[in-house]
């Protein structure tokens, strides 16, 4: 629609174009960005959390606890570390892979915004046999324009 502008606006409106793209290139990433950053922190935090109980019990028992429950403490925390690790792992290399194919993506958008500004301004300044859509349609005009105008002095003559 504005092929007549100078190519360093046209410039501008291949980008501006092509950022109004990126929001919904990039929708979700933010989410599994989130789940890879929180996953570990919830993992360590089960962790605090199992110590903690495990110190309370051994301090209700005055110092004395079974292995058995030093054990399951214990356990609970490399669980929970266990568990917060294998979610933010694999979320994570997600969002990397996702992260890349954005990037890749919005740099084709304005890779091709660049060439159509670069065709459309190489188009404009070659002297070629290609005739513009608006060329053609100002020769329709002109044309018709031109008939009517021999009709009107026909019928004006013969009459």
């Amino acid at each position: 629609m504005r092929h007549h502008l100078p190519r360093t606006d046209l410039r501008d409106i291949a980008r501006e174009a092509g950022q109004l793209e990126v929001p919904r290139i990039e929708k979700n990433l933010r989410a599994l960005y989130t789940v890879a950053l929180v996953a570990p922190l919830v993992g360590m935090m089960g962790t605090v959390m199992g110590l903690i109980e495990t110190f309370d019990g051994m301090q209700e028992r005055a110092g004395f606890s079974s292995a058995k429950m030093i054990n399951d403490g214990v356990h609970e925390c490399l669980i929970t570390t266990a568990v917060g690790l294998m979610v933010a792992v694999p979320t994570f290399l997600f969002y990397m892979y996702f992260l890349g194919r954005a990037k890749r993506m919005v740099h084709r958008i304005e890779r091709a915004g660049i060439e159509m500004v670069n065709v459309i301004c190489d188009a404009r300044e070659a002297t070629s046999d290609i005739v513009s859509f608006g060329d053609e349609a100002k020769q329709a005009r002109m044309s018709q324009t031109q008939a009517v105008e021999e009709s009107a002095s026909k019928s004006s003559s013969e009459q």
